[in-house]
């Protein structure tokens, strides 16, 4: 029976015989390192070994960098796994054969090579298996795949990608931020912005100048801006001002947000311009976020759900086992289309479309807003000489996300005679997508009005207003009411897509009742645009007759694409045609045709021609626009029946950059805006301040996040223009346009508020990144090789707010080093590759290193990290302690007949397994003899003692226990001589038994960390013909070296006096381990 066992053992070993010759027999491969990518996601350096004229590539490196799900089983010698669309497989080295969905393979033993890394699959066996197609350049030893199926890794990057571009558009809709890293800044004065245009026109009758300069600064904290007119011809000279106003903006203040001072105009019913103050807390920015309501429904089990708001998708989800899924949506002003996209596990794809319109005058639940403003008219009313006085109050109040409601009181001097007119508003949605808005003036009308927008675009407006005073500011027309409606629908025959939109006015008078109409029908082919139109108005009664005013309207528009011949005169030029046609007089009113082209990069011309058939002339128009980066002009000249005039115009902006004395010119418009001076520079000094010695970074590597931002580098500095005023803003720097890639910023992304009417100054200093280089050794019988192919991850902790964090993947080289540069600044953790370290069975120590790259101009390097790995299964850190023995148990006699070397000569050493305080007493007081110098050592105390005294046989045994008490005091000193006198050496001594069963062996003293232990064993092998070895004394003890165990104490004693000779300065001592071996 047992002889069967002992064959079915050994059968069982001939396939691992088998392999492990295998693997002998091609032991002379190179190992090469070639770079793989894939598809733009993929790129990482994968161990292979060349053998042959042959490439074995790592399976379980390719899997892994292509996120392949495997798993590797070393005590079976498979691979497992999952491949994409062919389903689960399983290569199996020991049977040779693999699984791959339903289809089996097999191959023979020189397909595959099995190293302590790892699985090497011949490169052909692979296209064999998953129909992967690797590709191996040997001038740039690069490695490429080609396959019909969509990697994991590429498609996680694809997801990653929209996912990003989703979180993108969240942020963008919630306006969520960045750290804010640059708040408002504020001065008492600052030159900022003018925008300037100059106007020279040449007729028949003379010549004449237009000018106008619209200024801007900072004042007081705030902004200050207006408009400077003016003309100048042959007869007379005009100037004036206008919209002259100073205005003080405060950011993130629920109850006050602008004052203003100055000429404005008035919001209220009858808008009026003035010259006086503005207080209100409606935000500086435009509201966006309305809030949020909840989408739910109902598709098929499991289904995948994708949320898209206006075509860009902005949330996805899972649908559960019932179908029901739910999305928070946000809600923003204006209209959104959103669509709701499912799509079942079976490929059926369901579609829902929804619209929100959230006008400007609803607001949130539970928010207000006001406005106060008064002053006097900078012109007089209408029926008035004077210019008198106005004041006008506004409020309005979120009840709920359905309800708001508003009031408000407006008064003029000249037109009110005692009350103000009061004002009451009540807004509400109805439907979904129906918004009623309910609104009275005191004394003045009643309005009620209607705004629907439906999922298919069409949309519906309609106000109804009743007047009750007829005449005066609010009611020039004297009307007794007034009906407008407008209807926008689109439709489509067949493929062709049709828009109609109807309008019908109706104002009904004292004596009168006007009806106006209009009708418009558009559609697209291709690059062609047509509209056809019919507008008239009926006084009285509605017939079905054409009036004097009808209208037949036709227009079309075309735009030649680029046929690939760019020096055509057809590429991409526009023409319009529009034609006027009275049908009461069957006659066609005028006609024109309008030709428009780009002229190179700055250039564009427009020529138009018409002729008015009733007037019997022509009209001739030809524009040149030049655009250039500082400015614009554009000449024009006009032809008609009265003459020709030519004009001549200039138009741009200047700003002036405070804070590094530049001016900056532009050819849009700045005044009222904000821009950002942003300096990139090398810190080279490390104060992480621009200033002397600093050098500027001239790249064009900042990006301003939901903005229409311009970009211009002048000086090194990056100027970004047409930003809005008082605005918060997020600012991200794009590292990969820096030219040196050395160079990191100490933070890449943040937001500012920008300040009015000037350059606002953001310095960003850089760093040079850090090098980081090390090793890893694998410890095996106290031997320690450098290991190389071994995979390393460095990660990034605690990263500063804004900051990615960095993750790099690392290889070490052959001799166990590694290297990694173009570190960033910043705390991190480097540890082992896991699944490498399973197929080594080892574990690393430390379990991860940490360290710190500092913040250098120069840049930081971290040097002289190591890591160790050791088997799981061989406890080498520490050995269990031996329980204390008492001298009746030793057997002095049995240990002299199992040592013939020594001899009669022998010894008893005990001593307790922890170090007590009374211990510890005796320590301290040899120690300082020895230090006094009047004593030798104590381990030369030992070597030159008699150790041959007399002891009772074996008989004797119950004896020699009375002479423990006797003996004590002689033990704890020998104590001493055992113990390692290093302040970082392990002082912990085993106790030992003097019999059969012990081995012993010398301890030297500890080090801090393996390298140093190593280093020290190999010396004391060069000087003796010992062999050392090195042990872990724990996690908080270092590292000990120790002799090989010997079973007779008597050549442990002599090779201590011989160590003791060599290096007098060592404490050595001797370890026992008193066990079955």
């Amino acid at each position: 029976m047992k002889q069967k066992w002992i064959l079915i053992g050994l059968f069982s070993l001939l396939p691992i015989i088998g392999l492990t010759g295998t693997a002998e027999a091609q032991g002379a491969e190179d190992e090469v390192y070639l770079q793989f990518r894939h598809q733009g996601v993929v790129n990482a350096y994968l161990s292979t070994l060349y053998f042959e004229d042959q490439f074995f590539v790592s399976a379980g490196e390719l899997f892994t960098a292509l996120s392949i799900e495997h798993t590797i089983d070393s005590g079976r010698l498979r691979i497992d796994g999952i491949y994409p669309e062919r389903g689960r497989f399983s290569i199996r080295f020991t049977e040779q054969a693999g699984v791959v969905g339903s289809q089996s393979f097999s191959f023979s033993a020189d397909n595959f090579v099995i190293t302590e890394f790892g699985y090497y699959l011949l490169a052909e066996q692979f296209n064999e298996l998953f129909g992967m197609e690797l590709t191996v350049n040997f001038s740039d030893l690069s490695l490429s795949l080609s396959t019909q199926e969509i990697m994991p890794v590429v498609a996680q990057r694809q997801r990653e990608v929209q996912r990003e571009r989703m979180l993108r558009q969240q942020r963008e809709i919630r306006r969520e931020f960045y750290p804010l890293r640059e708040e408002r800044n504020t001065n008492f004065f600052n030159l900022g912005f003018v925008d300037y245009n100059f106007t020279t026109s040449y007729a028949e009758q003379g010549y004449g100048l237009n000018y106008n300069a619209n200024i801007g600064t900072e004042f007081l904290g705030g902004d200050i801006q207006g408009s400077l007119l003016g003309s100048y011809s042959e007869t007379s000279s005009v100037f004036r001002t206008t919209n002259l106003r100073w205005r003080y903006g405060v950011v993130g203040n629920p109850w006050i947000s602008i004052l203003q001072a100055g000429q404005n105009r008035s919001a209220g019913l009858a808008p009026a311009a003035y010259t006086g103050v503005r207080l209100t807390n409606e935000p500086i920015e435009p509201r966006f976020l309305y809030g949020e309501t909840a989408l739910s429904g109902t598709v098929f089990p499991n289904a995948e759900v994708e949320l898209y708001r206006n075509n860009s998708l902005v949330d996805f989800a899972r649908a559960d086992a019932s179908g029901f899924y739910s999305f928070s949506v946000p809600m923003t002003y204006g209209s959104s289309q959103y669509s709701i996209r499912s799509y079942s596990p079976g490929g059926v794809q369901e579609q829902r479309n929804l619209r929100f319109q959230i006008p400007q005058n609803f607001l949130p639940a539970g928010q207000f807003s006001y406005t106060v403003e008064g002053g006097r008219l900078d012109n007089p009313l209408a029926g008035s000489l004077d210019r008198g006085y106005m004041g006008q109050g506004r409020l309005q109040y979120g009840i709920s996300e359905r309800l708001t409601i508003g009031a408000g009181a407006e008064y003029f001097d000249d037109f009110h005679d005692d009350l103000p007119t009061f004002t009451g508003t009540i807004s509400t949605r109805v439907l979904t997508n129906h918004l009623v808005t309910l609104q009275t003036a005191h004394d003045t009308f009643y309005r009620a009005s209607l705004q629907a927008i439906y999922p298919s675009s069409a949309s519906l407006t309609a106000e109804y207003t009743y007047f009750t005073d007829q005449g005066g500011i609010y009611n020039p027309g004297r009307n007794l009411s007034v009906l407008r409606t407008n209807l926008f629908t689109p439709f489509q025959i067949r493929n062709f897509p049709l828009f109609l939109r109807w309008g019908f006015n109706l104002e009904e008078r004292e004596f009168s009742t006007v009806y106006r109409y209009r009708v418009d029908l558009n559609t697209r082919l291709g690059p062609a645009n047509i509209r056809i139109g019919f507008l008239d108005s009926q006084l009285n009664r509605m017939e079905f007759q054409l009036s004097q005013t009808a209208r037949l309207t036709g227009a079309a528009t075309y735009t030649f694409r680029s046929a690939g011949n760019r020096r055509s005169p057809l590429n991409s030029l526009f023409v319009r045609a529009q034609l006027n046609y009275i049908p009461s007089r069957e006659e066609v009113e005028d006609a024109e045709l309008q030709l428009s082209r780009r002229v190179g990069n700055a250039g564009r011309f427009q020529l138009s021609a018409g002729r008015n058939f009733i007037g019997d002339f022509n009209l001739i128009r030809f524009n040149f626009t030049l655009d250039f980066n500082t400015f614009r002009s554009t000449s024009s000249v006009r032809s008609n029946r009265t003459g020709t005039t030519g004009t001549q115009t200039f138009r741009g902006s200047a700003g002036y950059d405070t804070s590094n004395h530049r001016m900056l010119f532009t050819n849009r418009n700045q005044v009222g805006q904000a821009g950002v001076a942003v300096r990139l520079f090398v810190d080279n000094n490390n104060n992480g301040i621009f200033d002397e010695g600093d050098t500027l970074i001239p790249e064009r590597a900042v990006r301003i996040e939901r903005s229409s931002s311009r970009t211009q580098i002048r000086g090194g500095v990056n100027y970004i223009t047409q930003l809005q005023a008082y605005r918060q803003y997020n600012l991200v720097i794009n590292k990969s346009a820096i030219t040196n890639p050395l160079l990191v910023p100490i933070t890449e992304r943040f937001s500012f508020i920008t300040d009015p009417n000037q350059f606002k100054p953001i310095d960003i200093p850089f760093y040079t990144s850090g090098i980081v280089e090390g090793m890893v050794y694998r410890v095996r019988s106290g031997q320690s090789d450098g290991l190389g192919g071994l995979r390393l991850y460095m990660v990034q902790v605690n990263a500063p707010e804004g900051t990615e964090p960095y993750r790099e993947e690392l290889r070490t080289f052959s001799d166990g080093s590694f290297y990694q540069f173009e570190v960033p600044p910043g705390d991190y953790e480097l540890y082992v590759d896991q699944s490498q370290l399973n197929f080594l069975n080892a574990r690393p120590d430390p379990e991860k290193l940490e360290f710190t790259v500092r913040a250098l101009s120069e840049g930081d390097f971290v040097e002289g990290l190591v890591i160790n790995l050791v088997p799981r299964d061989q406890e080498m850190p520490q050995e269990e302690p031996v329980p204390p023995a008492g001298i009746a148990e030793t057997d002095v006699a049995e240990a002299a007949v199992s040592d013939e070397r020594a001899g009669e000569e022998a010894v008893q050493i005990a001593a307790a397994g922890a170090v007590d305080d009374e211990r510890e007493e005796v320590i301290a007081e040899i120690q300082a003899e020895q230090e006094e110098g009047g004593a030798e050592s104590h381990a030369e105390q030992i070597a030159a003692s008699d150790l041959t005294e007399a002891e009772p046989p074996v008989a004797a045994l119950p004896d020699a226990e009375t002479d423990q008490e006797r003996r004590q005091g002689e033990i704890e000193e020998t104590l001493t001589g055992i113990l390692p006198a290093e302040s970082d050496a392990r002082m912990e001594v085993d106790i030992f038994r003097q019999d059969s069963s012990c081995r012993f062996s010398i301890q030297l003293s500890g080090y801090v960390n393996l390298e140093q232990a190593i280093r020290a064993a190999g010396s004391y092998e060069a000087l003796t013909d010992q062999r050392f070895e090195v042990y872990s004394g724990g996690p908080d003890s270092g590292f000990e070296i120790r002799t090989e165990r010997e079973v007779g104490f008597g050549d442990v004693l002599r090779n201590f006096n011989s160590l003791l000779a060599i290096s007098p300065q060592e404490r050595p001592g001797i370890i026992t381990q008193c066990r079955d071996f």
